[in-house]
This record gives structure tokens, C-alpha cells and sequence, in this order.
């Protein structure tokens, strides 16, 4: 079988989100779960709630196995590689795979897609890994491995798994583990970031503007020590380009703690790209085969994920899942008198509650939920609002907390009338004004 060294992280932007942590799982609530492997060329993939896709997934692809005997599935959800004391992962095994006849085998993908349904310009992503004991990466000076471990998309709509300049994700970053033939001798645990752009797909500069980054020699950490038998840390920060063709787009990524590689010129929306195409879907695994050995070999290894994280900021190495705050406000009670004669309305009730604490209240005249960060929020609730004009108007509630969830609204309105100006006079004969200076009449 294969094992998907791939963690496809696809994200679809639209509005921003409040929470820091806008996904996450670590499987130990999953039921036990698999997909039945296709045989041969008869690759499985569906989107969108068709066909076995596990809960908090969009999409999946489960390449077909040539093996006579197809041994395990392509992927599993259940305990027998969980991260910790207990509980589950993800698990994948990878498998030979050239297609019938030759070649790399990129196509030997088992991915699960996630989509987040809403766009984002900068993301945290941070999972663990785990390679089963006696993991090979080669068995010659020639051979070498690439499992592509995070590609962070702009989905398009349509096929989620439908790629290159005519396909339905673009731009992409991807971050490869490696173990590369040099030409004179094997690196190891190198990782291979590669920048697939918004328009053209070949980026400006190269085919795929790729960077091999540590030559697996990056302080601290040795040789093959991702592929231990134990878990290890991959974070990966991605932030897209200012505006098109601006080279100024950032990727970054962590080895257990370190710092191990950085880009800060990247191009990932291209000139006359549209820079609104910001990161927005997320896949786990893909482009994953054996490659030391044939299909009548029927060599299979696996390896598993654990904990994944994505964030819109920085994620802690000692990060527990679970523990963030995705929960919003409740505004529980917001009332205005009905009507008034001045500008400045007084607010008769303003409460809210949340499940750690309410760190701010904001009123608007508008129903567009606000920010987490725009101006005007306070520490207590308003006790009085003051309008440009008279006449009907509504006021909208809200409230935020710590963690920047901002909540729905309540409303109320208040119908300002104004004093008429000018001067009366209740009795007989009339005023007259002599000298200088004016009369206020109020």
C-alpha cells in the first residue's frame, strides 16, 4: 500500500475568521475509519459530502493498488498509531506505484481535502509525524523519495484535485520531505519547498521555483531523524504576496523547534494575477509511492499524523488541541428608549456572556458584523450612543472575548425628533432690538 507522507493543506478564503485556530483534530473522537484501495488505474475521489469521506473532511483521492495482493488500505483512522497516552491518527500506507509501466508515480496520491471555507493571506500550520520503525528511504545511491508533506492552495471551485495552469488550484505552496541524490552523495531529511503561482502555475524564475533547504545537516538534529519511529513537529507559516507580482511572499518552516527553512521573495499571485486568490483549502498526503522498489515487489510501509493544527497566528510547540477558544459571545440583552430629542441616546441595557470572559462591547449602526480588531471596541459596555442625525434609527450590539470570536447581534431602535429652532412670542406688542450683537433664542 502507500503511505502519504503528504499533508495537502488547501484553504478557501473569503471573509476573515475571529478564532486564532481555525482547524483542527486530532482524530480521538473519529470512529474507526478506512477507505476500501481501487485496483490498478481505477483511481476513487469525491468532494463535497459524496461518497466515504470522514466527518470534517471535503475531499478525498484513494489511488488504485497493481499489487496482486493489496494489503492494507491506503489510509486509516484508529488507535493503533496515536500521538501521547492514547487516543487516534491518521495513518497511511504508500505502496510502489509507476502506474502500470515505468515512470515516478506521482499520481499515486491518497489525500483528504479540507476546505474552511474562508480565505485567508497568512497561516499557521503545524502537524506531528511519525514514521514506522525501520522506515527506508533508498536502498542505492540513485533512488531517492519525495513525500509531499503540505501544499497550501487557492481552490477555484469544481475538482479539488485538478492541478497545474488549467486546473482548479492555484497558487500553491508545497513542502516536500526528501531524501535526495545530489549527484555525489544522499542528503537526508532535506525538505523541498516548491511555489506554484496564481496565473501561469510556472512561477517567475523556474518551472516551480523550487529551494532545497538544510541538506539534512540543520543543527540539532542528525541524520533521519524524522523517519525514528517517533513523533516529530513540522510547522510551515505562509503568507501570500502583497500584491501581484509583488516578491515579497513568505514561507517558512520548523523542525521540532527549529527554524530549518526560509523564503521572504515569493511570488505567489503573478502579475496580472488577482490577488484576492489567497490561500484557502487544505489536503492532507499526496504524490506518495515507494520508489526503491517495482510493483511485482509489493513493498509497503506507513507512516502516521497526529494533531493537526491550522492557525490565522503562531502556534506553540506544546500546543494541546482542545484547548483553544472558538466559542463566541452572547449579547444577552440590548434595549434603547423608543424615542428621543437629542442625538445622544441614552443605552438603558447592554449585558453579554461568554464561556471564559467578554474582553470588549461595540455598538454600530450597521448589521455588518465588525472585526475582532476595528476601532471603537471598549473594555465595558456603553451607556450611551450619540448619532449625526435625527430621525429612525438602529443600533446593533456586539461583544468580543480574548481569543478575538466576535458574537451575533441584538438590536433595538429609537425614533429622534428633534427641537424645532426659532422664536415665538406668547403675547401682545413686539420686541425691538436696538444696538449691536445677535439673539440667541433657544
Amino acid at each position: 500500500m502507500r503511505l502519504i507522507v503528504n499533508v495537502l493543506l488547501f484553504f478557501c478564503l473569503v471573509a476573515p475568521a475571529f478564532s486564532e485556530v481555525i482547524w483542527e483534530q486530532n482524530f480521538d473522537d473519529y470512529d474507526d475509519w478506512t477507505h476500501t484501495q481501487p485496483t490498478g488505474s481505477s483511481d476513487y475521489s469525491a468532494y463535497e459530502g459524496e461518497g466515504t469521506i470522514p466527518p470534517n473532511f471535503h475531499s478525498i483521492r484513494d489511488a488504485g493498488s497493481f499489487y496482486t495482493d493489496k494489503g492494507n488500505n491506503n489510509f486509516y483512522i484508529d488507535n493503533t498509531n496515536y500521538r501521547g497516552a492514547s487516543g487516534k491518527s491518521l495513518t497511511f500506507w504508500i505502496e510502489s506505484d509507476t502506474r502500470g509501466g515505468g515512470g515516478a508515480g506521482w499520481s499515486s496520491d491518497s489525500i483528504l481535502g479540507i476546505n474552511l471555507s474562508t480565505g485567508y493571506n497568512e497561516l499557521y500550520i503545524q502537524y506531528w509525524i511519525k514514521y514506522q520503525s525501520g522506515w527506508q528511504w533508498d536502498n542505492s545511491s540513485t533512488e531517492n523519495e519525495s513525500k509531499n508533506s503540505i501544499r497550501v492552495t487557492h481552490w477555484r471551485g469544481g475538482d479539488p484535485f485538478v492541478f497545474f495552469s488549467d486546473g482548479n488550484q492555484r497558487p500553491i505552496a508545497d513542502l516536500h520531505l526528501v531524501k535526495f541524490w545530489n549527484g555525489s552523495s544522499l542528503s537526508n531529511d532535506t525538505m523541498m519547498m516548491v511555489f506554484r503561482c496564481s496565473e501561469t502555475y510556472t512561477c517567475p524564475g523556474g518551472s516551480s521555483q523550487t529551494d532545497y533547504v538544510s541538506d539534512g545537516n540543520y543543527s540539532g538534529t542528525g541524520t533521519n531523524i524524522v523517519a525514528d519511529s517517533n513523533y516529530h513537529r513540522i510547522k510551515i507559516r505562509i503568507k501570500l504576496n502583497s500584491s501581484a507580482g509583488a516578491a515579497d511572499g513568505i514561507m517558512q518552516w520548523w523542525h521540532d523547534e527549529e527554524l530549518v527553512g526560509s523564503k521572504t521573495n515569493i511570488i505567489f499571485i503573478d502579475s496580472g494575477g488577482n490577488i484576492a486568490h489567497n490561500f484557502n483549502y487544505a489536503m492532507i498526503s499526496g504524490n506518495d509511492y515507494i520508489h526503491w522498489a517495482s510493483n511485482v515487489a509489493e513493498e509497503e510501509q506507513y507512516y502516521s499524523i497526529d494533531d493537526v493544527v491550522i492557525s490565522t497566528t503562531d502556534i506553540a510547540y506544546d500546543y494541546v488541541i482542545g484547548d483553544s477558544d472558538t466559542t463566541a459571545p452572547t449579547v444577552t440583552a440590548f434595549t434603547i428608549p423608543a424615542t428621543a430629542t437629542s442625538l445622544t441616546v441614552d443605552i438603558t441595557t447592554f449585558t453579554a456572556t461568554d464561556d471564559t470572559a467578554v474582553t470588549g462591547y461595540l455598538i454600530t449602526e450597521s448589521a455588518t458584523a465588525p472585526n475582532a480588531g476595528d476601532s471603537g471596541w471598549t473594555g465595558t459596555a456603553p451607556t450611551s450612543y450619540v448619532f449625526s442625525t435625527g430621525g429612525a434609527k438602529t443600533l446593533y450590539a456586539w461583544a468580543k472575548d480574548a481569543a478575538g470570536n466576535v458574537s451575533t447581534s441584538l438590536n433595538d431602535s429609537v425614533t429622534i425628533t428633534l427641537p424645532s429652532a426659532g422664536m415665538s412670542w406668547g403675547g401682545t406688542g413686539s420686541i425691538n432690538w436696538t444696538g449691536t450683537g445677535t439673539i440667541t433664542w433657544e
